[in-house]
């Protein structure tokens, strides 16, 4: 399926959007990918009434990583490119989660806006109920919420924490490939498996950690995006550890964020870890000064942003 299975609802989809546009007309058009066949939608909805048009992309498109795992012909890859640079050619404004991502594009000017992923503020516990969900005992937790499959797999974090996991126990919430299971089995690591959660179960367990990890993709096109999970763990005020690609808008952040930040394949690894988690593993560490930085990505921060952008689409155009 190219551009991606949800290739079938474009032509019925905009066929019924512009009936639907003659009986009740609308100022904006906004499509958000992925998947991004709601880019084509869009795309076939501005030909047909020069609408303002809105492309929203929350992760990347002709660049993404898993399109690797494909074994695409190169055809098929210059198709997609295609797509996509009518689709952001056309479009009245695009939006990213990154700065690396609008390079990626090719979207500069007064076109491109960067609008990050955030966080919630509703979804998070209240001070009494993160209290009680504390665990009393049994050494430090590091935690990791969220997709953990071999391109994202912190092998030099396993490697570090084997010889001293007496100290640490990690938690580990959603689903888990069976190449890093293997991985953590051989380093003989105390791992409580938590399965998939709900959100905002997930979130509330993320406070019962003592550090959280987020962990990105060994890729290039990782380097133009952000794990979603970075700006919940960072409202939690919890020291965090990310590791992912150097070079990256995930380093970038957590420079400006005060986020320890370990690259995937640094020889430095080990080392780094084990003084990071030696220095976390004395008393009770908190990083208030994340949640300062956190307000800044809060959802009703970046829909106030986004807001903005629909209004100045629709003046300008």
């Amino acid at each position: 399926f190219v551009p991606d299975a949800r290739i079938g609802w474009v032509k019925p989809t905009s066929r019924a959007i512009l009936e639907k546009l003659r009986e009740q007309p609308v100022d904006l058009i906004v499509t958000t990918g992925p998947p991004h066949s709601m880019h084509l939608i869009g795309l076939r909805i501005k030909k047909a009434t020069d609408l303002p048009w809105i492309a929203d992309f929350r992760d990347p498109w002709s660049t993404m990583d898993y399109l690797d795992d494909f074994g695409l012909p190169q055809r098929t890859r210059q198709r997609i490119q295609r797509m996509e640079h009518e689709v952001v050619s056309t479009a009245d404004a695009v939006v990213v989660t990154s700065k690396g991502a609008l390079r990626a594009l090719g979207v500069g000017g007064q076109k491109g806006f960067v609008i990050p992923n955030g966080w919630d503020r509703d979804d998070f516990p209240s001070p009494k109920e993160i209290e009680i969900g504390k665990p009393r005992e049994g050494g430090k937790v590091i935690g990791h919420f969220g997709a953990l499959y071999g391109a994202r797999n912190p092998q030099a974090l396993w490697d570090a924490l084997e010889g001293i996991s007496p100290t640490w126990r990690v938690v580990l919430a959603g689903p888990v490939s069976a190449d890093v299971r293997s991985n953590i089995d051989r380093a003989n690591l105390d791992v409580t498996w938590l399965g998939d959660l709900p959100h905002k179960e997930a979130v509330r367990a993320m406070h019962a950690c003592d550090v959280l990890l987020v962990t990105h993709n060994q890729s290039e096109s990782a380097k133009d995006s952000t794990p979603g999970k970075f700006f919940e763990g960072l409202a939690t005020g919890l020291p965090m550890l990310a590791m992912g690609p150097s070079q990256s808008d995930l380093q970038a952040l957590c420079e400006d964020s005060g986020v320890a930040f370990v690259a995937h394949g640094d020889p430095e690894a080990q080392r780094t870890l084990r003084g990071l988690l030696g220095n976390w593993g004395g008393a009770s560490s908190t990083f208030p000064s994340a949640k300062d930085v956190a307000k800044k990505f809060e959802r009703r921060f970046l829909t106030s942003e986004l807001v903005g952008l629909f209004k100045d689409t629709c003046d300008l155009h």
